[in-house]
């Protein structure tokens, strides 16, 4: 199975890449522009993903690299999302 979009707001990870690239966004940028990643959030890893690797359609992630990602998009390490954790 593969994921292609935000279910939240219903938008696609191709249209996201193309308003990306179009113009020059960043992850943070985008997300303010769209709304995706504020909903439940899930999408964040994988639109981080998208940016970084051109490809709208991502293979399910690891447990492990899930959390990885949403700590990059947090702006902490694994280890510190974990420590805060309740």
């Amino acid at each position: 199975m593969r994921v292609s979009r935000c279910v939240c707001r219903g938008i696609s990870f191709a249209t996201l890449l193309a308003e990306a690239r179009a113009g020059g966004l960043t992850l943070d940028q985008l997300v303010d522009q769209t709304g995706c990643g504020t909903g439940c959030g899930l999408c964040l890893p994988y639109i981080l993903r998208v940016l970084r690797t051109g490809e709208p359609e991502q293979d399910i992630l690891s447990a492990a690299e899930f959390d990885r990602l949403m700590a990059e998009c947090r702006g902490l390490t694994p280890t510190d999302s974990r420590a805060s954790a309740p």
